[in-house]
């Protein structure tokens, strides 16, 4: 289709052109431009091609760029645009717009010409909904344009809600978002340009576990991928350990603290995943009995994307003293289950006689219990450990 823009009509033509915008684009015939097709996408601001963003916590706000690709065979270039943005109004609230700002990719060929908006509507909230579009003006040049890639516009999001939300140019269904290139002679013809939108969803931890495995502490923590494919993070915990003093009632005594976290690498598949610190759990101390109760203050911190994220998690009471190994079935956190230590937790120690515990087992598991030392087999050492607390009963809460 070609047009022949009158200059002096734009501004009171614009609002009506808006308004009528996702109507024409999708009854009218558009010409295709010869060679590459520009991309519009719309990505995380300040990058080119991230398209996942994680999610924040309510009251936060991040940015998105929508900005125009492989434009070389676009000829002579770029002077118009006009596109919807849409989201999901639950999540998320618009509450800035940067529209042709100084340095955007119209302004790049601001020396031929001047940036009009064409009459942008107001953002829709309620909707989810943003109508945009800008043009170079230049009245002695009708083929003033820009050329290459850049920023058209900067929108920037509020979190409202937890939740996901698609982050939409449109029409999406039929691929369209509006461009225009100029002629010699003052027409100017619509593009098909693809597009690429971008996903506000969120990789969340969602609980925590820390159990003790001879004289290890085990972080576990659960993780919420909505992302349409397997996520790659680094991760580590950090974490105090108090020992419970039963005279003041308190957990005052520093036991342990992580001053340099250990960093892992970890692939988080889609849906929920639980990741296991394993052997790279904190060491308590030897010298720490194993008929006392600690607390255990522990933070998850991720990074995706570039972006480190934080969860602390609320304090977790342990009993140190391994008690019933044979668990009933056993409740983690607690090493200790409810029970009493009997002939019963002989039997299973017995099992599991001179067997080394694989590297990686489930804390959780009959033969990490048996290790009641944590010394990676099943020895005297752990038989010595359950004689002391023949006959004892222990329960899930501090004395």
């Amino acid at each position: 289709m070609t047009r022949t823009p009158k200059t002096k009509l734009i501004p009171a033509l614009a609002l009506a052109f808006l308004v009528v915008m996702p109507l024409l684009l999708a009854t009218m015939p558009i010409v295709k431009a010869s060679g590459n097709t520009p991309v519009l996408s719309v990505v995380l601001s300040g990058t080119t091609s991230t398209t996942l963003i994680p999610a924040k916590s309510v009251g936060s706000t991040f940015s998105v760029d929508v900005r125009v690709d492989n434009t070389s065979g676009v000829s002579p270039g770029i002077n118009s645009y006009s596109y919807g943005l849409t989201w999901n109004p639950a999540v998320l609230n618009v509450t800035n717009v940067n529209d042709a700002f100084n340095g955007s990719f119209l302004n790049s060929g601001a020396n031929y010409g001047t940036v009009e908006s064409l009459g942008d509507l107001p953002v829709n909230n309620t909707e989810g909904l943003l109508i945009i579009g800008d043009i170079i003006l230049n009245t002695s040049d009708f083929a003033a344009c820009a050329t290459g890639s850049g920023v058209l516009t900067t929108v920037t999001f509020e979190v409202k809600a937890a939740g996901e939300s698609n982050i939409n140019l449109q029409p999406s269904d039929a691929g369209v978002a509006y461009l225009t290139y100029p002629d010699s002679q003052g027409n100017s013809h619509d593009i098909v340009a693809n597009t690429v939108n971008a996903v506000y969803v969120s990789l969340t931890p969602s609980g925590s576990e820390i159990g003790i495995t001879g004289y290890k502490l085990v972080f576990n923590t659960t993780l919420a991928n909505m992302f349409a494919s397997a996520q790659s993070i680094n991760y580590s915990w950090t974490y105090q350990v108090y020992e419970y003093n039963a005279t003041t009632k308190t957990y005052s005594i520093t036991v342990v603290s992580a001053a340099t976290p250990t960093v892992m690498g970890y692939s988080v598949a889609t849906g929920t995943s639980t990741i296991l610190s394993g052997e790279k759990g904190a060491v308590l101390p030897t010298t720490l009995s194993w008929n006392v109760w600690i607390e255990v203050l522990s933070i998850f911190v991720y990074t995706l994307n570039g972006q480190t994220y934080t969860l602390a998690f609320p304090a977790a009471l342990l009993n140190v003293h391994p008690g019933d190994i044979t668990g009933a079935p056993l409740t983690f956190p607690y090493l200790g289950a409810v029970g009493s230590v009997t002939g019963l937790d002989l039997h299973v120690l017995a099992i599991y006689w001179l067997q080394t515990v694989p590297s990686g087992t489930n804390p959780t598991s009959a033969i990490a219990r048996a290790d009641i030392g944590g010394a990676g087999s099943v020895t005297g050492k752990d038989l010595h450990l359950l004689a002391l607390d023949w006959l004892q009963t222990w329960t899930k809460t501090p004395p």
